[in-house]
């Protein structure tokens, strides 16, 4: 079953909500207008693939800069440092584009979730330093929160990933969000690979509900 055709008046209710400027809603709505044009909806990939390649290389120099341990304040200077976004100079464009693939993905076939899975796993800077725009206060928040955890797929380490599904379930607690539900229906959008040989994402989620 493929995507459900995308409508492009979502970027700017999203506006609407203060979750992306006006730019990155143009740029959402050529995305929609493309895959209205493209059932199976390869240019939304392709064009994300090309957005996505020049984010990652803007945070290259973040994400391969050494940390010298020998340091005696090393620890102190890599807390204090400004998020890998800001440092680059990208975080409204990174923050939208990243709620355009999370809006998407929620909705995407099994085989388009697993090619967006794929673009996180080729950038991994981009994967690394993406963050959403806002905290968990709601059920929309906490599933826009677990679906970005589906798509990162545990990334380069399967303790992270438990660790983060952990503290996105705590905060979606504190938030008085009734998580089962939200847990169940995610895992059901999510790799069941056994990349690490700890369970799959599919699992985990299935685990914390």
């Amino acid at each position: 079953m493929e995507l459900e055709p995308w409508d492009a008046s979502l970027p700017r209710a999203a506006i609407r909500a203060g979750r992306i400027d006006s730019a990155a809603a143009d740029a959402a709505a050529l995305v929609c207008t493309s895959q209205m044009s493209t059932p199976h909806s390869d240019e939304v990939l392709r064009v994300w693939e090309a957005r996505m390649r020049k984010l990652d290389e803007r945070l290259q120099p973040m994400a391969h800069r050494p940390v010298d341990i020998n340091k005696p304040d090393w620890l102190k200077e890599l807390s204090t440092s400004p998020p890998p976004l800001d440092q680059a100079g990208i975080r409204p464009e990174a923050e939208a584009f990243l709620m355009e693939i999370v809006d998407y993905y929620g909705r995407a076939s099994a085989h388009r979730r697993a090619e967006i899975r794929s673009l996180f796993e080729k950038f991994k800077a981009f994967a690394w330093a993406a963050t959403l725009p806002h905290s968990i206060a709601s059920p929309e928040t906490f599933r826009e929160h677990l679906i970005h955890f589906s798509i990162i797929d545990q990334g380069l380490d399967f303790r992270d990933a438990i660790l983060w599904l952990r503290d996105i379930c705590v905060r979606g607690a504190k938030a008085g969000v009734s998580l089962q539900p939200i847990l169940k229906e995610v895992a059901t959008l999510s790799s069941d690979v056994d990349k690490y040989g700890m369970g799959s994402t599919k699992s985990q989620l299935i685990g914390a509900s």
